[in-house]
């Protein structure tokens, strides 16, 4: 029975609970529209949520964060900003860390697109540090995502390179498919454009390393969105893996893959068929297939959503319709493409000027004569502490959040940097998928949480151990002695094969099985050679029975079990 109140009665009381419950449900229904950027239902379902929301200051923030990311999608970004900083304002009144992580993450895009790369950046640090206080992965890894495209539009890739790694660690944690399939994506972008600056610097090597190393994310991404049911993302992993492959002379392969989506499937992902079109209109092209690519380009310039999307696709079409012969159209095409794009630039100073103009209004409800004074010595010092926060969670990006120790990407720094000294035990929990399943995630998470005690309690303080990903560890020693590296192999495997792991769960047992190889390993070579093998070996122990070690003594493979 609900309490009476003054001027309520407990009928009202009642109504207003129920309405409050559907307004949930209904921003429920529009976080996972959003999530699969299926958005025609989205506006109707927020004017409903609105009119059900009442004083509830928990759901109005959710609201006003909602329809940010509606704007943010569309292009209104002063419209987006404005309802960001408002969620902003109110998730901190409720105290809540997490939310207030999400929507600043929100207006860190917003500002990026905007062209405000600078307030981005305060933004996404801003993102980041409440969403690390609130210990929430799914905020952390989406402030994470935000500072890696920004870092990304500063081409300072390293960063964001490490963000995204980052990132996407924090969404396996919370077994989110769709959100690690976007970062991974970016992934795939990152290395893409390292490969065109490269090539473009003529280092043709290292530009064929990173577009493999594109490729690989976006094929991951494009798993990731199968097994999510995500079209939009698998298509845009599609689009950015075909780039790839043009990029990598394999044109044939890439044509062949945009063709395997036919114009009935795009018509389920809208917002990106236009850039599906045009990135198939441009491989036809390099295949000399002008005729085809007209069409395609024909499509993308009436699939577009934005201005921006129709001026790319006529300025193609210019260009396609001139190979074929066909000079009329090239140059009516091409007098469309320089008014799209005096459209596009006034547009985009519009869009900047409005967006300044929400963000300068914000700014003095907040701010007081005294700060207008010492606006540059502020200024200054902000910039200098912001500097050392990037560094500090940069530093933070090197380690893994679930088990404390370090994670890939410190592994493969040490690895490189230090070389001819090391040498490398990768060690993978038997039948992990078993325990997850049998036990429990949660089960799964205290085991991967043991064993890396176990295993730092088998190193040297000169050794770093590392969770290399999922279920599988490493550690990097500073030996080069084969006798001393599989005792210290054998040793990791006997601890965790001894340990009781009834105080975790009931008739539990784990295994792991452990491979290792050093500099000094024939087979090796150089550090990536050195990596290789003892994955290698470690792949031999499992096909050997597990709970074993395979490694090497005086340059011969042999099995420790």
């Amino acid at each position: 029975m609900f309490r009476l109140r003054r001027g309520r009665g407990p009928i009202d009381d009642g109504c207003a609970a129920l309405g409050l419950l559907r307004a949930m449900r209904l921003l429920d229904r529009v976080e996972g529209l959003l999530r699969l950027f299926q958005l025609d239902m989205v506006p109707a379902l927020l004017e409903r949520a609105a009119s059900l929301v009442q004083d509830d200051r928990h759901c109005r923030a959710r609201l006003l964060f909602l329809r940010a990311r509606l704007d943010g999608i569309e292009a209104r970004f002063d419209t987006a900003l404005l309802s960001a900083q408002q969620s902003v304002e109110l998730w901190k009144a409720l105290g809540d860390l997490a939310g207030e992580a999400l929507a600043r993450a929100e207006i860190t895009r917003i500002l990026l697109a905007a062209g405000n790369t600078p307030d981005a950046l305060d933004e996404g640090l801003a993102a980041l540090a409440a969403a690390e206080a609130s210990g929430d992965l799914a905020a952390r890894s989406q402030a994470m995502r935000a500072l890696a495209h920004v870092y990304l539009s500063l081409e300072q890739f390293d960063q964001s390179i490490a963000f995204c790694e980052a990132a996407a660690e924090s969404a396996r944690l919370i077994h989110d498919d769709v959100l690690e399939g976007g970062i991974v994506d970016t992934l795939a972008c990152v290395y893409g454009t390292m490969s065109y600056q490269e090539t473009a610097n003529g280092d043709h090597a290292r530009a064929g390393e990173l577009v493999e190393r594109s490729m690989s994310c976006a094929r991951e991404a494009m798993r990731l969105a199968q097994q999510a049911g995500n079209r939009h993302n698998e298509a845009t992993a599609l689009a950015n893996l075909c780039e790839g492959l043009v990029l990598g002379d394999r044109t044939v392969e890439a044509g062949t893959l945009m063709a395997s989506w036919s114009p009935e499937a795009l018509k389920e992902v809208p917002s990106v068929a236009s850039h599906h079109f045009d990135t198939h209109g441009r491989i036809c092209m390099t295949l000399g297939r002008h005729e085809e690519a007209v069409a395609l380009f024909t499509a993308a310039f009436e699939a577009a959503r934005t201005t921006s999307l129709a001026m790319f696709a006529s300025e193609h079409l210019a260009d396609a319709c001139e190979r074929t012969g066909d000079l009329g159209a090239a140059l009516k095409h091409h007098r469309r493409f320089h008014a799209l794009f005096r459209q596009v630039t006034s547009e985009a100073a519009q869009r900047s000027a409005r967006v300044a103009t929400v963000r300068l209004e914000t700014q003095h409800a907040h701010d007081n004569a005294v700060r207008h004074r010492t606006m540059a010595e502020d200024l200054q010092r902000s910039n200098e502490q912001l500097t050392r926060r990037a560094d500090d969670l940069l530093r933070l990006s090197l380690h893994d959040p679930l088990t404390g120790l370090g994670n890939r990407r410190l592994m493969e720094t040490l690895v490189e940097d230090g070389g001819s000294g090391h040498a490398i035990v990768m060690i993978d929990v038997d039948r992990f998928k078993a325990i997850n399943d049998g036990w429990s995630h949660l089960v799964g998470d205290a085991v991967l949480r043991q064993i890396a005690l176990l295993i730092r309690g088998c190193c040297r303080e000169a050794d770093t151990a590392v969770r290399y990903g999922g279920d599988e560890f490493a550690i990097v020693l500073r030996s080069t002695d084969a006798a001393a590296v599989a005792t210290t192999a054998e040793r990791v495997r006997h601890e965790v094969a001894v340990f009781d792991w009834n105080g975790i769960a009931a008739r539990l047992n784990v295994s792991v099985s452990v491979g290792f190889a050093t500099r000094l390993d024939l087979d090796a070579g150089t550090p990536v050679g050195m990596l290789a093998l003892a994955d290698r070996r470690l792949y031999d122990a499992k096909h050997a029975g597990r709970n074993r070690v395979m490694g090497s003594f005086a340059h011969n493979d042999s099995a420790f079990s």
